[in-house]
């Protein structure tokens, strides 16, 4: 049915939320029956009995700003009835005007950039760092390259989380986007979750399955104003579902409320179990390849030398020789050499991107199975050996005893020849002894000779891949 009503125009208040207006025009005694915006103005549209001087007494911020009030003809809206909610969920935490209109500006400014984002994930678009959420499996995380941005890091550091997060989606929603029912994975994710919203008002759906002897589902509408923080702990966090329904609009007090653009910042700590399958971390920092780890080893400071290097051999199947405790001494040099002092007095040089190389291929160390030949030259533990007579001559040449240096990571690098059962619990030490070597293993010492492992590195032999027999050798 059509009637009229009529509409305010509201200037000069761009950056305050739909629901402070909602809530300046209730606290006038006038019920807004619809609150949009246009071109950097708010429109407040009320029913035609409410007089000029009502809708100019109504105070937002210091004064008001109501610049012009004019009759429309429209089809006439009723008070909209206001939907039952039950009570915030238990762990629930809401922080209101969190952030400054200054710093939620430069947030905006900020993402307002194509570039920043990663992609459009189902329909709305999405910016990830530190660990990548895999949104098809929804039980899959990957380390990126991308760290959290000192702003967005910034948000983190006030809302005094117990531990400082690793992982933030930063998710943009245009009217009529939303995100399903869910719960922030467990299994992945650990302790609390926090979201800090920017932009626009939204209300945000809980849900509660009943439990035991329970026929209803609880359900909490849940006003999430700009500039605020919400935090979720325990029922909240782990028991209630939460979503944003696809809508161009939301009611609240009785108002329909037009959407708006906004972006929401989510801050997660990863769970060491999704942590250890995501990828490497060295210097507190995740690496996902092996180029982008050892290029950052490389440019450490001499300081983090020693720390990086330890967290580095904590991946590696035979870190123990790499790095005995913390309290080792570790100098990474210009050429990739590192020079390692052990507790006890022992030294060590090693070279820092075959044992990276390593870590991201340690299945390949610690599984026994023929390998495909490598293409020539055959580089091992940071030396290309051109022939297999030249590979030869290098074992040749390792003095008798227990080996140390380049050596030792020579003998290392043929050990993927050896059935792991052999190696158990762990290699402790690896030397020459006659014309063969040996491998120290749990107290046992056991001889091996890598004779075929430099025959089938120069494709020599048929390349088969089949299981050892077991046998000592």
């Amino acid at each position: 049915m059509e009637g009229r009503v009529k509409v305010a125009r509201l200037e000069g208040l761009r950056s305050m939320g739909a629901f402070a207006i909602v809530d300046a025009f209730v606290s006038a005694g006038i019920q807004p029956l619809e609150v949009s915006a246009e071109g950097g103005a708010w429109y407040v549209t009320v029913d035609i009995e409410v007089g000029n001087e009502e809708i100019a007494a109504v105070r937002l911020g210091k004064k008001s700003a109501i610049t012009s009030v004019e009759v429309q003809h429209r089809k006439k809206r009723a008070k909209l009835p206001v939907e039952a909610s039950a009570p915030p969920p238990e762990g629930l935490t809401m922080i209101e005007d969190f952030i400054t209109e200054e710093e939620e500006a430069a947030l905006l400014d900020q993402y307002s950039s194509d570039a920043v984002w990663d992609k459009e994930v189902l329909d709305r678009r999405v910016a990830q760092y530190g660990f990548i959420f895999d949104y098809v499996t929804g039980t899959k995380l990957t380390v990126t390259e991308k760290q959290i941005p000192d702003s967005v890091m910034a948000l983190a550091r006030g809302m005094g989380m117990a531990r400082e997060p690793d992982q933030v989606i930063v998710n943009e929603y245009k009217p009529g986007q939303g995100i399903g029912m869910h719960t922030d994975r467990p299994l992945l994710f650990d302790g609390t979750v926090s979201v800090v919203s920017v932009g626009a008002d939204i209300i945000m759906e809980f849900t509660r399955k009943p439990s035991e002897g329970e026929t209803d589902i609880e359900r909490c509408l849940l006003p999430v104003r700009r500039r605020s923080c919400y935090l979720m702990t325990g029922a909240s966090r782990y028991v209630w579902q939460h979503g944003i329904g696809q809508a161009y609009s939301d009611t609240y007090k009785g108002c329909l409320v037009q959407r708006l653009d906004r972006i929401s910042f989510t801050f997660r700590r990863v769970t060491q179990s999704a942590r250890e399958e995501s990828g490497i971390f060295v210097a507190g920092t995740p690496f996902g390849s092996k180029e982008a780890l050892l290029r950052a080893m490389m440019q450490l400071p001499p300081a983090s030398h020693s720390s990086a290097v330890h967290d580095l051999a904590s991946y590696h199947p035979h870190g123990h020789m790499l790095s005995h405790s913390p309290s080792d001494s570790h100098s990474i040099g210009s050429t990739g050499m590192v020079s390692t002092v052990h507790e006890d007095g022992t030294t060590l040089r090693w070279c820092l991107e075959s044992t990276v190389g390593d870590v991201f291929n340690k299945d390949k160390i610690v599984r026994w199975e023929y390998p495909e030949p490598e293409a020539d030259p055959v580089v091992l533990a940071g030396v290309q050996y051109d022939t297999m007579d030249d590979l030869s001559a290098a074992l040749d040449n390792i003095p008798e005893g227990e080996a140390h240096g380049h050596d030792m990571f020579l003998l290392m690098s043929l050990l993927k020849y050896l059935p792991p059962k052999l190696l158990e619990p762990g290699v402790q030490s690896l030397g020459r002894c006659g014309d063969k070597f040996f491998v120290t293993c749990g107290g046992s010492v056991r001889k091996w000779s890598p004779k075929n492992a430099v025959r089938m590195l120069f494709g020599v032999v048929h390349q088969q891949k089949k299981k050892h027999s077991g046998r000592e050798i």
